[in-house]
C-alpha cells in the first residue's frame, strides 16, 4: 500500500523502493512484481519492466498474493461470522 500511495504522488523512486520491499516480504505475490514492472515501464526503462514481467510468468500458478485479500478485507471470515449469526439467532 505504501508503494501505491508513493506511486500516486508521483515519487516514483521511493514508490519502486515500498515495492521492492512488498517483494522481499512476499517473493511469490504478484502484485509487487507487476507495480514494479509498470512503474518501470511508465519511467521508460524498458528493459527493467520486461524482467518483471517475466518474473510474474515464472510464478507457480498455486502462488498466493496476500494483497489480492487486502481488497476483500473482512470477507475471508464470512463463513465464520455467518455462523456464529445463525446461532445467535436460535
Amino acid at each position: 500500500m505504501r508503494g501505491r500511495a508513493l506511486d500516486v504522488l508521483d515519487r516514483l523512486d521511493e514508490a519502486a523502493t515500498a515495492y521492492g520491499d512488498a517483494h522481499a516480504l512476499a517473493p511469490g505475490a504478484q502484485s509487487p512484481i507487476l507495480a514494479l514492472g509498470v512503474l518501470r515501464f511508465r519511467q521508460g526503462k524498458l528493459a527493467e519492466a520486461q524482467h518483471f514481467t517475466n518474473l510474474v510468468r515464472l510464478l507457480p500458478a498455486d502462488a498466493v498474493d496476500p494483497w489480492s485479500l487486502y481488497w476483500h478485507g473482512d470477507s475471508r471470515f464470512f463463513r465464520d461470522v455467518l455462523t456464529k449469526l445463525r446461532e445467535m439467532a436460535k
